[in-house]
This record gives C-alpha cells, sequence and structure tokens, in this order.
C-alpha cells in the first residue's frame, strides 16, 4: 500500500462460520486524490510541448558544443614551433641584461626575452625586401614607382633638414589631446602586424593634423581583410602598399576587439598567448571583406570612408 494511500472502514454484512449477521469491518485502499490531478495533469499537456522542449534542449547542446569546438580551435591545437634558446644564446641574452642593468643612471630595467632574435628565422611571409620588391612586381604588376611612390623622395628632403634632434621625445607627451597615441593594439591570433601598425599611424596622423578635433580609429580589420594586395593574417610582402590603399580607396573606423566602437572594429579575441605561437600566422585565418558596418553604428560604410 502507498504511504500517500488513504484508509477507509467500511461496514458490511458477512457471514461467518460462527456467527450470522455479524457486521465485519473490511479495509479498502482509497484512490490518492493528489496522484491522480497529476495523472489527469499530464493527460491533457499536448505531445507538441513535450516535442518542443526536447527540441529546445538539443539546440542550447549543440551550441555549448560548437562553442567549445571554437575555443579548442583557436587555443588548445595552437602549436608553437619556435626553437628554445641554446645555452649559447641565452648566455649572450642574459649577458646582455645583466650590463643594461648594471648601468647607475638606467631608467628602466631589462629583463630576459626567450623570444629574442627570432628576425633570423624564415618569416611567414619569407624573404628580405629585395624578395619582396620581385614579388610584388609579379604578382601585382607594380614597377618601383609605384612601389615607392615618393618614399625616396621624401628621405633625401629629410636629409637635407639641418635641426637638432632632441634627446628624448614623447608623442604622448606633444600631442596629450590624441587619444589614439596612447593605445597599444593587439593584433590577437592574425598576423596583421603590417594592418595593426599602419592603421595606429593613420589613426595618429589624422588626429594630430587636425589638431585632436578628429579622434578616428581607422580599422585594422578593414584594412586587413579588403585590401587584396596587402596581405592579410598572413602578412604582408610590402608594408607601404597599406598606405596606398588608404590614399585610393579609404579605410572605415574601427576599434579594438571587445570595444564595439567604429564601423568594423576587430574581430579577433587577445587568446592565443603572449606572443601567439609563431605556426598560427601561417593559417589561413583572414576574415571576408565585408562592405558594411556593424549594427551598433550610426553612420553606412561608405560614409564611413577616411583617405589618406
Amino acid at each position: 500500500m502507498h504511504a500517500m494511500d488513504e484508509i477507509a472502514l467500511v461496514t458490511t454484512e458477512g457471514v461467518s462460520a460462527n456467527r450470522v449477521d455479524d457486521p465485519a469491518h473490511v479495509v479498502t485502499a482509497r484512490p490518492d486524490s493528489k496522484k491522480a490531478k497529476l495523472a489527469k495533469k499530464y493527460q491533457k499537456t499536448p505531445l507538441a510541448f513535450y516535442q518542443a522542449l526536447a527540441l529546445g534542449a538539443l539546440l542550447l547542446i549543440l551550441i555549448l558544443v560548437c562553442v567549445a569546438v571554437e575555443t579548442w580551435r583557436n587555443t588548445s591545437r595552437i602549436n608553437d614551433s619556435t626553437k628554445p634558446h641554446s645555452k649559447e644564446d641565452e648566455a649572450y641574452h642574459l649577458l646582455i641584461v645583466e650590463q643594461v642593468n648594471s648601468q647607475n643612471n638606467a631608467t628602466w630595467k631589462a629583463r630576459y626575452n626567450k623570444f629574442a632574435s627570432r628576425a633570423e628565422e624564415a618569416s611567414a611571409t619569407g624573404g628580405d625586401t629585395d624578395t619582396a620588391r620581385l614579388i610584388m612586381k609579379e604578382f601585382f604588376n607594380v614597377d618601383d614607382s609605384q612601389l615607392l611612390q615618393d618614399t625616396v623622395t621624401h628621405v633625401d628632403d629629410l636629409k637635407k633638414v639641418h635641426k637638432a634632434i632632441p634627446k628624448t621625445f614623447d608623442v604622448r607627451r606633444a600631442w596629450p589631446q590624441c587619444w589614439a597615441v596612447h593605445q597599444i593594439f593587439n593584433q590577437a591570433g592574425c598576423g596583421s602586424c603590417w594592418s595593426v601598425a599602419a592603421t595606429s599611424v593613420m589613426s595618429d596622423r589624422v588626429c594630430i593634423s587636425s589638431n585632436g578635433t578628429v579622434q578616428t580609429q581607422i580599422s585594422a580589420l578593414d584594412l586587413t581583410s579588403c585590401c587584396l594586395s596587402c596581405g592579410g593574417c598572413q602578412g604582408t610582402h610590402w608594408a607601404l602598399s597599406a598606405f596606398t590603399y588608404w590614399k585610393e580607396h579609404g579605410i572605415v573606423s574601427g576599434g579594438a576587439f571587445g570595444s564595439h566602437e567604429g564601423c568594423r572594429p576587430y574581430t579577433f579575441e587577445p587568446s592565443c598567448g603572449a606572443p601567439c605561437g609563431s605556426s598560427l600566422y601561417r593559417k589561413e585565418r583572414t576574415p571576408r571583406c565585408e562592405r558594411q558596418c556593424q549594427s551598433l553604428f550610426h553612420r553606412a560604410y561608405d560614409q564611413d570612408l577616411v583617405r589618406g
């Protein structure tokens, strides 16, 4: 008998071997009213409700699996193929650290960097300036005048200027009103150093030339994804091409990852370490060029373009 069942005593007229017409008490089980109501409630619940509930649970599990796979793909599979320093290299760099820190008038402290001297290794784009120039000529059909533009003339003009160079110069103190010069951009798991550096310079120059009245952060994402002749997340062969693209086509605004600032903010999350594994930059991770602004921005893509 169930613990929740109710007990009822019922008087009956029974016949026994010894006495006739003697009333007897028979114990019977009365159905549980609460259980009956609950069963009736479930009978009224339509099948579609349970189907929708199961579908929602399945969708939630699918979303969680996708998030876990994406997190694992962006972090766990990073393979840093950078070789550690040899004992001789380590001793050499530790000696430099000791020499710097032994100076009494030093205003900063040096520290051993296990990634030092890695520029001697083969880069993701591979090769020196001459090799890069040949690649640009062959694949993009440009000559030296297009590659260098007014750079040589500008350098020659600078050489003719006779001006005393100050012992120290801090751009943050020279133009404190410019927000861009105070920022350090994180390129994350994308070999867009050329784009991040170029757009940082562009943002600085726009603010400085306007004396702080224009505080536009030029989008590194827009340049990385839309300038086909520049490169992508695998690096660039010719960094000057970024400025050529800026001058001829224009670049929209866009802040750092997670800032939601500007037309096209950066989309690569800085979660691959510091620094990221060198093998990560060789992967095809360049985002698609989308000539439209994020939904939170108040202007259209074409209206937000800034040209050099």
